[in-house]
């Protein structure tokens, strides 16, 4: 039994270690052959790869010949540059260095080149390339011929990048030469993508063109680009027509020789070249066949032991089994809560298969539902049909990873929102022969989305709609956001710090309230700013904030809103003016009465001592005086009663030329000989509906006022227009809508101040020292204008002075108001 034993151990030595030596012997031509294989595979990959960086080019020179068409068949080609359109196409392909079109005269018509922040910008425009290859091959090809020509290697003309030129000629329909489409590609995205085959491989890895021009070599060798390998084997007949492709060729690194894998390319004129030295095979092949004939040997020690290996390893492979099992079952709970599938397409037989859960996700049933293109088409909606089938057909085409989203109508005919996600990937030797991807239902999201979207349009309406704008600021106090109704009269304080509230004025306001509430970081609410306005005026905003903070409390800066309440502001002054002057009339009229009262005594008595025999001439003299300042109080309680006035206004049609004259004629009496009159005849004879009375005492009054402005010397000028208001004037009093006679008042004196004109027309304001006037003037002027429904206003002249414009109604239009 032992020698049984014996030999059957020493027979199965003897036929393991033969075995071993048949097998590295038949090794050595098959590490050649698969050394073939694997240059040859390399090879249609790099062609597929290089293929679909000059389809690129092509795409972009294909968008150049349609534009040129296009403007050719509408008219003739113009002499000026074409529309830069077709960059919009080359801006797709990063790879793509420049673009351009030579036109048949062999200038350059149009070029953009892509700078060095990668953007396209014009150059090289007029550059003559007429005897250039770019242009000669294609101006002498036959009508017709728009086959594309790759050009040598050639410098970058901004970044210096080494690039190759593709070239198409354009003809027009009727066979008609219309210049070359030219699109530049850089080679480091060639060497890029030869590089990141070159670690699975030691050797070189070449591209020509189909003339034999060297265009990459990687890794970089003593070979010149551009060198001409037409006369080589590499281009000979036989190999060009080999069926294989592959064969050996002399190399002078070593004895042995070095195997070539040939690829032209089918749609483009270039080929791409593997070359693996035979000295590395079989160098790998001899470390080979040292590892097999030690492992022979080792296998024939240890053959008694494979048995419990063998049961160790299936019971570890039972465990792994069992956790696998889990693992799966984990996965696919996963996927369910998550709303994750998981789909797979073997890109060469076009099979489809689907994980359950995207069955779930589709709202379809694995019985009756096969994931193929045709039965998946019916399910997506129709508006997004076309561009789905459009990106399932891009990845047979061009192999990428991507994404993208669309509805699906299932059956019960609710719509999801599904997203995909897929990468091409490979089984073994096959590059990209399967596509994996993975498929989310993002239905809540998309209408969570869609919730938020109608809640910005919403609040964007509410906006839109009210009165009041919203700002924001940051932690540094600067306005990022400043928008809402009404934001055009501000100046706009978009990146400036929040003291565009803050405007120049002696007016009381809640600043110091504002600025506290803004250095705490705290609310504020309903505070009177006075703010800086677009004209460089002074606009009243009320502006409420909140404070803004992060989840750990830091301090962001400030979100709130304002309302521009200059107008409504204006108006509540305006109307507490009018209580003012309504009880500062009540208490005038009472106080002019009881002065007029205890002033006809002093009168009666001073008219009778002055008329009285026995007064000598010093008591006549005093009595005079009396007289002459009673009747200096009579014309202030006159003034005064005036301005209290509240019976029903005297009316009657006043023709202005006539008050004009009268008051001019009474006041160049007293004016000073350096006061200059001029009176404007052109429709001062126009009829206004007044008080002939008051009329003449308005003009005294704005004469009298000009007189003492100027001093001694000046002019002094009276006009009257006929002018027609189309809207309420708010800043003349309110004055409302109609036919007016404006007369106005102007001289050439210092002018009004900017700070007196909101006073000048208050009961008792005046400019002059004490004692020298009433400050009744041009209240009773604004009192007895509004009572005959006009207004008055006033103005600085841009050649100095002042002038006042009164606004009165005509006699015609009160008297069609009263028919």
């Amino acid at each position: 039994m032992n020698r049984w034993v014996l030999l059957a151990g020493f027979g199965a030595i003897a036929l393991l270690l033969s075995v071993a030596a048949v097998r590295i012997l038949d090794s050595r031509e098959r590490a050649i052959v698969a050394a073939s294989e694997k240059a040859t595979q390399l090879a249609r990959l790099l062609e597929s790869g290089a293929t679909s960086i000059y389809q690129s080019g092509e795409f972009v020179l294909d968008a150049v010949a349609a534009e040129v068409r296009a403007h050719a068949a509408v008219r003739a080609l113009p002499d000026g540059p074409l529309s830069l359109n077709f960059t919009e196409y080359a801006e797709r392909w990063p790879v793509v260095q420049s673009v351009g079109l030579i036109g048949t005269d062999g200038l350059i018509r149009v070029s953009a080149v892509r700078n060095r922040d990668g953007q396209l910008e014009p150059a090289l425009i007029g550059q003559d390339v007429s005897a250039r290859q770019t242009f000669t091959s294609h101006v002498d090809r036959a009508p017709g011929t728009d086959a594309m020509a790759i050009s040598a290697v050639q410098s970058g003309y901004i970044t210096q990048t080494p690039i190759v030129v593709l070239t198409k000629g354009i003809w027009s329909d009727d066979r008609q030469f219309l210049g070359v489409a030219t699109a530049a590609v850089r080679l480091d995205a060639f060497e890029a993508l030869f590089r990141t085959v070159f670690p699975e491989i030691r050797g070189t890895i070449a591209m020509f063109r189909d003339d034999g021009t060297l265009l990459v070599a990687v890794p970089p060798t003593n070979f010149t680009l551009n060198r001409n390998f037409g006369s080589s084997h590499l281009f000979s007949r036989a190999i060009v027509d080999s069926p294989i492709g592959v064969y050996t060729a002399p190399a002078a690194d070593d004895s042995l020789g070095r195997r070539l894998a040939y690829r032209a390319a089918a749609r483009y004129p270039f080929v791409i070249a593997v070359g693996l030295p035979l000295t590395d095979i079989l160098d790998e092949w001899r470390d080979t066949s040292l590892v097999n004939a030690g492992a022979a040997a080792f296998a024939a020690a240890v053959i008694g032991v494979l048995t419990m290996i063998l049961a160790s390893w299936m019971r570890r492979r039972q465990r792994e089994q069992a956790l696998l099992a889990i693992s799966e079952q984990n996965l696919a709970e996963a996927q369910r809560i998550s709303g994750i599938g998981y789909f797979e397409r073997n890109l060469t037989t076009n099979a489809y298969s689907w994980s359950p859960n995207m069955y779930t996700i589709h709202g379809v049933s694995p019985d009756t539902f096969e994931p193929g293109r045709s039965d998946f088409r019916g399910i997506v909606h129709e508006d997004d049909r076309e561009r789905l089938t459009r990106e399932m057909q891009a990845v047979i085409v061009r192999p990428a990873s991507g994404t993208t989203e669309g509805r699906i109508c299932g059956p019960d005919g609710a719509v999801r929102y599904v997203r995909y996600s897929w990468r091409v990937l490979s089984d073994g030797a096959v590059t990209g022969s399967r596509l994996f991807g993975v498929a989310q239902d993002v239905t809540d999201l998309r209408r969570a989305e869609a919730a938020i979207r109608a809640n910005e349009a919403r609040l964007a309406d509410v906006v839109e709609c009210s009165s009041d704008y919203i700002w924001e600021s940051d932690a540094d106090g600067r306005i990022v956001v400043f928008a809402g109704t009404g934001i055009d009269l501000f100046q706009s304080p978009l990146g400036l710090h929040g003291s565009f509230f803050h405007a120049s004025t002696s007016e009381p306001s809640d600043l110091e309230q504002l600025e506290a509430a803004v250095r705490q970081n705290r609310q504020f609410r309903n505070l009177m700013i006075p703010a800086r306005g677009a004209s460089g005026g002074v606009r009243w905003v009320r502006v409420s904030g909140n404070p803004k903070f992060d989840a750990a409390g830091q301090f962001l800066g400030f979100r709130g809103a304002g309302t521009d309440v200059t107008e409504s502001r204006a108006q509540l002054q305006q109307l507490e003016q009018q209580r003012k002057g309504e009880a500062l009339g009540r208490l005038a009229s009472g106080l002019a009465h009881e002065v007029n009262n205890l002033l006809q005594p002093v009168l009666i008595y001073a008219a009778s001592g002055t008329s009285s025999p026995d007064a000598g001439d010093l008591s006549r003299s005093y009595f005079e005086r009396i007289m002459r300042a009673a009747d200096r109080a009579t014309a202030i309680v006159r003034n005064v009663l005036s301005f209290a006035r509240s019976g029903p206004p005297r009316r009657e049609d006043v023709n202005v030329l006539a008050a004009v004259n009268e008051v001019v004629e009474l006041s160049g009496a007293i004016a000073p000989h350096g006061i200059r009159f001029e009176v404007a005849r052109t429709d001062l004879d126009c009829l206004v509906r007044a008080d002939r009375t008051g009329l003449a005492q308005v003009l005294l009054n704005l004469v009298t006022n000009a007189i003492e402005a100027m001093g001694a010397s000046g002019t002094l000028s009276i006009g009257a227009e006929e002018v027609e208001v189309y809207a309420t004037v708010d800043r003349f009093g309110g004055i409302r809508p109609g036919r007016y006679c404006r007369v106005t008042v102007s001289d050439t004196g210092p002018g009004i101040r900017a700070e007196q004109f909101g006073q000048i027309f208050d009961p008792f304001f005046t400019t002059k020292p004490t004692g020298q006037g009433t400050g009744l003037g041009l209240s009773v002027v604004a009192g007895l204008v509004k009572t005959w429904g006009g207004a008055v206003g006033a103005a600085n002249r841009d050649t100095g002075g002042a002038v006042f414009s009164v606004y009165l109604p005509l006699a015609v239009q009160s008297l069609q108001a009263a028919q």
